[in-house]
């Protein structure tokens, strides 16, 4: 993904100052454009897995380190002491006054 396709993200999902757990915003984008990075949302997503499915599934933890990377370099990701990785979404909300 871009990087503008990633901003889009984090800015249509997350509320300006708000953050939420990576794997609950790895659910939101699955949920809301069907896009799928983790393999939970993987494994949603086929509901009726083969073996050979499960196999590959394995490959979705990479997706997810380097969908993580992503977010840090970009500023959106923000690691905690616990070791819970935070989407966050660091903009001010914008008011237009429109007097």
């Amino acid at each position: 993904l871009s990087e503008d396709i990633v901003t889009f993200l984090v800015l249509s999902l997350l509320k300006p100052n708000t953050q939420m757990t990576l794997d609950m915003f790895l659910s939101l984008i699955y949920e809301h454009y069907g896009i799928v990075i983790g393999i939970n949302e993987y494994i949603r997503s086929t509901a009726n897995m083969t073996e050979d499915m499960k196999s590959i599934s394995i490959s979705f933890n990479r997706n997810v380190a380097a969908f993580e990377k992503f977010l840090k370099a970009t500023g959106f990701l923000q690691e905690l002491s616990d070791a819970t990785s935070v989407v966050i979404n660091p903009y001010e909300e914008i008011i237009i006054n429109e007097d």
